[in-house]
Formats: C-alpha cells, structure tokens, sequence
C-alpha cells in the first residue's frame, strides 16, 4: 500500500491519481485570482464572505486536461476526489454505493465511511450469495481465507469504521479518529482501494 500513498491526490503534489480521469499523471498548479468590479485583480477568496480565509489554486491534469480545484490544502472540486474510480468489473448495485460513497467522502467523512461499509456489504453478497442472512462481519470470515492479509485486514477496517461513524460518541475508537482528521487522507484512500482490490482478487 505505499505505492498506493504516493498516488493520492494532495495540494502541490507534482503528480497523482487525477479525481477527473483516474490516470496517475502530472499535475500544473496555478493560483487563482478574481478579478474584481472596478477591474482590480486579487488572490480569489471566499466569495460568500470576501476574506482572505485561505488560498486557491487549481491543478491541470497532463492527461485529460481537466482541473481540480484547492483552497489551501483541501480539494474543493470535484468532492469525489478523496477516493479513487470504481474498479471497472465492479458488479452494478455495490458501484452505485461506492460511487456515492465517493461523492460524498470529501464534504463528509463519516457519511463516506458509513457508504463504503455499505457498499462493502454489497459486494460481499454478490461475491458470496451462498453466505445466506450472515451479518457483514460473518461474511467477511469467510472471504478472508480467499484474500492476501492485507485486504483482509482492511474489510475489518471498513466494517469497524463504517460501524463506528453511525454512532456519535464522546471517546472514538482509534480508527474512527484517523477516518475523520482532515488531515489525514490516506485511511480513506485505502478504504476505497481495498474494495477494489476485493474485485480484483
């Protein structure tokens, strides 16, 4: 998986996984700027409010010549941006909830988290139609024996993360706090990577 980390978008990176094409492929940054009324240019801002609450810069995919959109060190646009494209022979009804899953994620962690888990869910009654009525951690048992470790071991994270984001609570599991530190982009990558590489395998 630390391939897989040096792939995830973030703000000044030479190159990533586009959130546009899905192509690792390299980025040109530039700043945005507004220009305003009486014809001065400015740094673009917020214009709800026209402060100076942090800087933008858009980034230009070498590939597919589309652009995403930062304000400081955030992706504004497109939301999907924190995960990565539906692995291609993804079975339908688990991709329609990864893909909302992934539109989510960026404005909500934990509404994300809680879609991933369902679109976990999915695909594991797909892949395992034989698993009957069993809870998803029941059926996650039994694929694991099919599955390298390391995929295995992220289904558990998906489950207990999923779970763990339904619930408000004063004292969050480890996990929890690492899915919903904005600064933390990583975990959710991994996430989304780890359904796709249940497809896969």
């Amino acid at each position: 998986y630390t391939a897989v980390e040096n792939r995830i978008p973030a703000q000044g990176k030479d190159g990533f996984d586009c959130p546009r094409c899905g192509t690792f492929a390299n980025q040109e940054w530039i700043e945005l700027w507004s220009r305003s009324p009486n014809g001065g240019v400015r740094q673009f801002d917020d214009v709800r409010t026209m402060d100076d609450a942090g800087r933008w810069c858009g980034a230009q995919c070498a590939r597919c010549q589309n652009w995403s959109v930062w304000r400081e060190d955030r992706m504004m646009y497109p939301v999907a941006g924190l995960a990565p494209l539906p692995h291609p022979e993804m079975p339908p009804e688990a991709k329609a909830l990864y893909e909302e899953a992934r539109e989510v994620v960026g404005i909500s962690r934990r509404a994300g988290t809680a879609l991933a888990r369902a679109a976990l869910e999915r695909l594991l009654k797909t892949l395992d139609p034989d698993a009957g009525k069993a809870n998803l951690a029941e059926r996650i048992e039994r694929i694991i024996p099919k599955v390298p470790d390391p995929v295995g071991q992220m289904l558990t994270i998906i489950r207990v993360a999923g779970n763990a984001s339904l619930h408000v609570d004063d004292d969050p599991d480890d996990v929890l706090v690492l899915v919903l530190d904005p600064g933390e982009t990583e975990i959710v990558e991994l996430i989304f990577e780890a359904i796709n590489d249940l497809v896969q395998e």
